[in-house]
């Protein structure tokens, strides 16, 4: 894990703002690991407002998040990051107000973000990202 500076530790800085801590993900990647590993059933395609349109990332979130929480055995979260570019999610281990008590031990978080890396593909390392549900 990173360290936290002072101004996001919430134990140091009332206020802080809140950061996630995890590996971005795009939408068309969320979309394209649930279509690969079959992860939409019919009620998740019927819930969906307008079932001619594609698949979109909303649609895949739950499945894919059961399904890395399944496999890592990790209770996981897919938050929103910020992005102006494209759709940015992050999937997460905590965050800084959550850490304290959701945090794994160091050799059973490395084991964590190698299944996810393993399932996703995705290489990069994990970091402290804003919540852009909570910050913008």
């Amino acid at each position: 894990m990173d360290h936290l500076t002072p101004e996001f530790d919430p134990k140091i800085t009332r206020g802080a703002t809140k950061l996630q801590y995890g590996i971005l993900i795009t939408g068309a990647a969320v979309v394209k690991l649930t279509q690969a590993n079959n992860l939409l059933t019919a009620a998740d395609l019927e819930d969906r407002d307008d079932p001619t349109e594609p698949v979109d990332y909303q649609t895949c979130r739950v499945p894919l998040i059961k399904y890395l929480r399944k496999k890592t055995g990790a209770y996981l979260y897919l938050r929103n990051a910020f992005s102006r570019v494209d759709t940015l999610l992050v999937i997460t281990l905590y965050d800084n107000y959550s850490m304290e008590r959701e945090r794994y031990e160091d050799a059973n978080e490395k084991r964590v973000i190698e299944i996810v890396q393993e399932i996703t593909g995705i290489k990069d390392i994990p970091r402290w990202h804003y919540d852009f549900s909570c910050n913008f």
